[in-house]
């Protein structure tokens, strides 16, 4: 029969704990470092992911503006300075809608060459054609059914 005291046990049970601890210690300082560096990297994305929506707010601010103004030069400007105008903006709505539905043929026709879709929808399903009927904007309704995919079959004669 073996017999060990209660201190010989205690210095045994100290002993089994500061190996384990010293072997599992390095495993929870590099988990929770690893973890930090996750959390860094979340809140480093999720900061960037919010200025570059602020920064697309300002954009389309700037885009939508200068459609409403029907000057053709300042879009043109936006143009040449890489402006996405076929980003959608409130309501899924890019400025070739607010163009049509405005019936600026010459913003229509700049941002049509600027390799814009003719017929992007918003989220109420619009699209330019349908704005610019809705307001009988005839000649912006030619010109984006010729820019339409499959409109070269489509004749339109306007009287």
């Amino acid at each position: 029969m073996v017999h060990i005291k209660i201190s010989q046990l205690q210095e045994i049970t100290e002993d089994a704990v500061k190996q384990v601890w010293e072997t599992v210690d390095p495993l929870l300082r590099s988990q929770r470092e690893q973890m930090d560096q996750l959390v860094r990297a979340v809140k480093l994305a999720q900061k960037q992911l919010v200025d570059q929506r602020e920064e697309d707010s300002k954009v389309l601010a700037a885009d939508g503006e200068a459609i409403r103004s029907g000057r053709a030069d300042l879009v043109q400007l936006l143009l040449l300075q890489g402006s996405r105008v076929d980003k959608e903006g409130l309501h899924g709505r890019c400025p070739l809608h607010e163009a049509s539905r405005l019936g600026n043929v010459e913003l229509v026709t700049r941002l049509l060459e600027s390799g814009v879709r003719p017929d992007p929808r918003s989220h109420y399903r619009l699209t330019p054609l349908a704005l610019a009927a809705q307001n009988a904007h005839l000649e912006v309704m030619e010109n984006l059914l010729r820019r339409s995919e499959g409109a070269a079959s489509l004749h339109i004669h306007i009287f």
